[in-house]
């Protein structure tokens, strides 16, 4: 996995702070977090994810980046302190979902189950920060 800052010089864009948008994410991510608990697995783990990137992605704005890049936003994570692990689970979401976006893969029980652990846990230290 590539690190934030050598992504950052190549992907990320520098832009103002957008506070009010990274706030308006954060609620789409909780919603969306919320949905995800109620849907068969697959639609689970996708929204999941979904979640743990808006929740993402409302940082980078609030730090002043902007970037379209899933594996950027992943990256991101050790710098703003998650540990590697949850950050490895995370990128491995990432390809989980680019399979079931784009080839049609499903997910399990336990792939949801675990998709969604993360996520809350994700969406839930940075809904607090």
């Amino acid at each position: 996995m590539k690190r934030f800052e050598y992504l950052k010089e190549r992907i990320v864009e520098r832009r103002s702070p957008d506070k009010r948008r990274a706030c308006s994410l954060l609620q789409r991510a909780e919603q969306r977090l919320r949905l995800a608990e109620t849907l068969e697995p697959t639609f689970s783990l996708e929204n999941a994810y979904e979640a743990i990137l808006e929740t993402l992605d409302a940082e980078l704005l609030a730090a002043g980046h902007r970037t379209r890049s899933h594996e950027a936003i992943v990256a991101r994570m050790l710098d703003i302190g998650f540990t590697l692990t949850d950050t490895v689970i995370v990128d491995n979401l990432r390809k989980q979902r680019h399979g079931i976006k784009y080839y049609s893969d499903g997910a399990t029980d336990e792939e949801a189950r675990a998709a969604l652990t993360i996520a809350g846990k994700v969406v839930g230290r940075l809904a607090k920060e």
